[in-house]
C-alpha cells in the first residue's frame, strides 16, 4: 500500500512538471496580434526629436501614415522637418506642398512657429486635429528645451508648435492641457489668412499680458526666391560695372 502510494505520489508530480513545461513553451511562443502595434522607441525609424531653430530648420509632429488621424496617431507620431538635422536625428522631411507658410517668433524662454498648411497633403483633410507634446507620442522632445506643445489642425489649414525652458513651462506658455482649443488659442502668434492673404494676429484668451508684435509669415520658397533675385541682382550689377 506505502509502495502503491509513492508511486501515485510520483506520477502526480510528473504530470504537474510536464504541465508548467507546456506553460513555458506556450508563453514563449506567443505572438502579438497583428492589431497591436510594437512601437520601440529606441528604434531610428521612430524619430521622436523636433527642433525649432530658423525657418530654413523646422519640424513638426505627423503621422506615420498618410490619411491617418492626428488624434489616433498621437501614441506613434513621428518627427517631419524641412531640412535635415542632427537636432531632430532621423526625422522625415515634410511632403512637398505641406507647409504653405511659416511664421518663426521667440520670447523669454520659448520659441515657436505658426502657419499654414494644405491638409489635403498626406493628411486627413476633413480632420478636426490633435495636440502632441512630450507625453503623446511617449518621450518626444524638443532640442534644447524642457517642453512643448504642437498641434495640426488639417481641416482648418494651420499648424503651430512651441518650445519652452522651465521658466517658459512655468507661466503656462507651453500649456498641454488645452488641446481642444486649438492654435489660434493656445500659442498666440501670426496665422496667414488663406483667403485674402492677410496675416492675422491670434492671442490668448482670457490673458491680459502685453502681446508682442510679429512678423508676416513668409512662403516655404520666400527665401529661395529672394536669394536667385540677388543673386540676379548682383550678376546684373557685376555686368554694368564692366561695361563702364
Amino acid at each position: 500500500m506505502a509502495k502503491l502510494s509513492i508511486l501515485l505520489f510520483i506520477l502526480a508530480v510528473i504530470t504537474y512538471v510536464h504541465a508548467v513545461a507546456v506553460n513555458l513553451k506556450k508563453q514563449k511562443t506567443h505572438k502579438t496580434p497583428k492589431n497591436q502595434k510594437s512601437f520601440d522607441l529606441n528604434d531610428p525609424n521612430n524619430p521622436i526629436t523636433v527642433t525649432v531653430q530658423s525657418e530654413d530648420m523646422f519640424c513638426l509632429f505627423l503621422p506615420r501614415n498618410p490619411g491617418q488621424d492626428i488624434g489616433s496617431s498621437e501614441v506613434d507620431a513621428i518627427a517631419f522637418c524641412n531640412n535635415f538635422s542632427p537636432n531632430a536625428p532621423n526625422a522625415r522631411i515634410f511632403p512637398d506642398g505641406l507647409v504653405k507658410t511659416m511664421c518663426l517668433d521667440s520670447g523669454p524662454g520659448y520659441v515657436q512657429m505658426t502657419g499654414l498648411i494644405d491638409g489635403s497633403v498626406y493628411l486627413n483633410a476633413t480632420d478636426g486635429g490633435g495636440q502632441y507634446d512630450i507625453n503623446a507620442p511617449s518621450g518626444a522632445v524638443c532640442h534644447g528645451y524642457d517642453s512643448f506643445v504642437n498641434l495640426i489642425e488639417p481641416n482648418n489649414g494651420r499648424f503651430c508648435i512651441r518650445c519652452c525652458d522651465s521658466s517658459a513651462t512655468s507661466s503656462k506658455m507651453c500649456d498641454t492641457s488645452r488641446s481642444t482649443d486649438g492654435c489660434v488659442n493656445i500659442i498666440q502668434g501670426k496665422y496667414e489668412d488663406s483667403a485674402d492673404g492677410r496675416a492675422n494676429e491670434n492671442r490668448f484668451r482670457n490673458v491680459k499680458e502685453e502681446q508682442p508684435e510679429f512678423k508676416a509669415c513668409q512662403n516655404p520658397d520666400y527665401k529661395r526666391h529672394n536669394d536667385e533675385a540677388r543673386d540676379h541682382e548682383d550678376d546684373d550689377t557685376k555686368l554694368e560695372t564692366r561695361k563702364i
